[in-house]
């Protein structure tokens, strides 16, 4: 819970053009910490593959547009302490509950994580003051699908750290997630993808094929 308010305080300060990537980064931390200092077995093929899909989420989530504006000052970012505390929280967390979903019931798991997780959002919001009456009513139907996608997509990246002890390729998959919504908002939104995206949007591919064949 705190790792998702500290990403929405810091998209609300500074530009989701740099913080971003940074909030991306942390899949590749998690990588690295499970490789370097949990030991984990990684074939040199599989490494490589890992970090091509790396490379290709980094490249996904960039808009050099903003960045060639000169309006964004990289020695003063907005946003950036709480999304690199988010960042890192969140490499912890993910390495934390790979090691306790190992063997349990995803399904399970899953259910009073997020139970909890609301309790204390909920919390939060009474420690903060925050009314919740101010979310209008036309919004709720979009929560709640939000809400129900998040599960079913946490419960499917849940099942695959219970299911394998390749945590770094979990993780690296599970960050690409922005190559079906950016192939989705192409197709139903007539967002326009910028050069880097495409090019990003193929390392991944190639990524995962590498991964397939290693």
């Amino acid at each position: 819970m705190i790792v998702y308010w500290l990403v929405y305080e810091g998209f609300g300060k500074g530009q989701v053009s740099v913080l971003n990537p940074v909030f991306a980064s942390f899949t590749g931390l998690v990588a690295i910490i499970s490789i370097v200092f949990f030991r984990e077995q990684v074939s040199v093929s599989r490494f490589v593959a890992i970090a091509v899909i790396f490379c290709g989420v980094m490249m996904i989530s960039m808009d050099l547009t903003a960045l060639r504006s000169g309006k964004i000052k990289l020695d003063h970012v907005p946003g950036l302490k709480e999304i690199g505390l988010a960042a890192l929280l969140a490499a912890i967390w993910t390495l934390s509950w790979d090691k306790f979903v190992g063997g349990q019931d995803s399904l399970s798991v899953t259910l009073f994580m997020y139970g909890f997780m609301t309790v204390a959002a909920y919390l939060l919001a009474r420690v903060k003051v925050v009314k919740l009456s101010l979310v209008k009513s036309d919004l709720w139907k979009f929560l709640v699908l939000i809400g129900l996608g998040e599960v079913i997509a946490y419960l499917g990246i849940t099942w695959g750290y219970a299911s394998t002890s390749l945590t770094s390729v979990v993780a690296v998959i599970s960050g690409a997630f922005s190559l079906p919504t950016i192939i989705l908002a192409r197709v139903f939104l007539k967002e326009k993808v910028v050069a880097v995206q495409t090019v990003g949007s193929l390392v991944i591919i190639a990524g995962i094929i590498i991964l397939s064949l290693s």
